[in-house]
């Protein structure tokens, strides 16, 4: 029994020996990975922060959402036409009646107030260049919410002269004058 107790005891001696061996060797591993994790988060230690990087930053932020601020109300349409007049322009130009010319038009904020003036031959010509104004892109579907058409005043420099003592008429054009308004405010 003694036998069998002392090959017991040799066996758990050496197994403990072993593992205290094995132990010192984990301590020496977990020293160095703890050296190592020193070393790292040092080297990976969080940088200080540049002020004037963050200044510029901020600067910059500001500025990206003034420019979006701009570039939504330009989207909107709140500031009237972005694209420019030409378009109407160019409709005046390409629809031609004969017997009527265009003196004047004025176009204010988005093209939703139209004005437009000039002279005919005759009063038919009108409504004839409104819809040839309405096969327009720019133009089409515009309401002209008055239409002012009248004789022009006679011209006192074109009397004839004077014949037995009275001066004779002054000449009355031959042609009317005209203006359409699109918009409430011409009206008015």
């Amino acid at each position: 029994m003694l036998v069998v107790l002392a090959g017991f005891y040799a066996w758990n001696f050496y197994k403990v020996k072993e593992l205290n061996q094995q132990a010192a060797e984990t301590e020496m591993l977990l020293e160095s990975a703890q050296a190592q994790l020193i070393q790292v988060t040092a080297a990976h230690a969080e940088l200080p922060k540049d002020l004037q990087l963050e200044q510029k930053v901020g600067q910059l932020e500001l500025q990206l959402k003034g420019e979006e601020a701009v570039l939504a109300v330009l989207n909107s349409g709140q500031l009237g036409n972005t694209e420019g007049y030409s378009a109407y322009m160019r409709a005046f130009a390409r629809q031609i009646v004969g017997g009527l010319w265009l003196t004047n038009f004025s176009i204010q904020g988005a093209g939703m107030n139209m004005q437009i003036g000039g002279r005919t031959m005759r009063a038919e010509n009108v409504p004839l260049y409104i819809r040839h104004l309405n096969q327009e892109p720019s133009t089409r579907g515009r309401v002209f919410t008055a239409l002012e058409m009248r004789a022009p005043k006679a011209d006192a420099s074109t009397q004839t002269g004077v014949t037995s003592g009275t001066p004779s008429p002054a000449k009355v054009p031959a042609y009317l004058e005209f203006r359409l308004h699109s918009g409430v405010e011409e009206v008015k």
